[in-house]
């Protein structure tokens, strides 16, 4: 978990230091060539409140599926989680559903990583806005605003990266638990 915060980190300074560098490596849907981006997006963000709250939520959620899932399935998750939202948001702009616009940021690999935490503990409890919450319903909320995102092309916000990550996230976890039937996750 600690090593996902550093490069983020260090990425965003580097953004920062370096005239052009997020140009280079973010989501843009005019370039589709260009596949990289479906990953370089994932590190990249907008600005210091983007990179706060998808590090926040990374450093509340991720050292759960570290322990039980180890390392090596967080890192997985995370990446993996990220490209299947970058891929699901490339797909719904060129289909027209969402609107053209250059993506980044990781909170598709953070969805990743709450969708596999609500598949393994659905009973536990979230605060959304200071309102305590379990986390099968706050799914089931971060759904329904992320649709809505999706569809408003005024929000400026990947809700089709958000929903691609958090689907990946709980859809992996479910296969994860049909191998190792014998965990017992809480």
């Amino acid at each position: 978990m600690l090593y996902i915060l550093a490069i983020l980190v260090i990425v965003f300074m580097l953004q920062l230091a370096i005239p052009g560098f997020t140009s280079l490596f973010i989501l843009d849907p005019s370039k589709p060539l260009e596949i990289w981006r479906i990953v370089t997006s994932i590190f990249l963000h907008a600005n210091i409140s983007h990179l706060f709250f998808n590090s926040i939520s990374i450093f509340f959620f991720a050292p759960v599926l570290e322990r039980l899932l180890g390392k090596k399935e967080l890192y997985k998750i995370f990446l993996l989680g990220g490209i299947v939202g970058s891929i699901l948001y490339l797909l719904l702009v060129y289909i027209g559903i969402s609107p053209s616009i250059p993506a980044l940021g990781a909170s598709g690999a953070v969805y990743a990583i709450l969708g596999a935490v609500a598949f393994f503990n659905p009973e536990g409890v979230v605060y959304l806005y200071f309102f305590p919450m379990k986390l099968k319903h706050a799914v089931i909320l971060w759904i329904i605003i992320n649709l809505l995102y999706t569809f408003d092309w005024t929000s400026g916000i990947g809700g089709a990266a958000h929903l691609g990550g958090l689907a990946f996230g709980w859809l992996y976890a479910k296969y994860l638990s049909h191998q190792y039937s014998s965990w017992n996750y809480y």
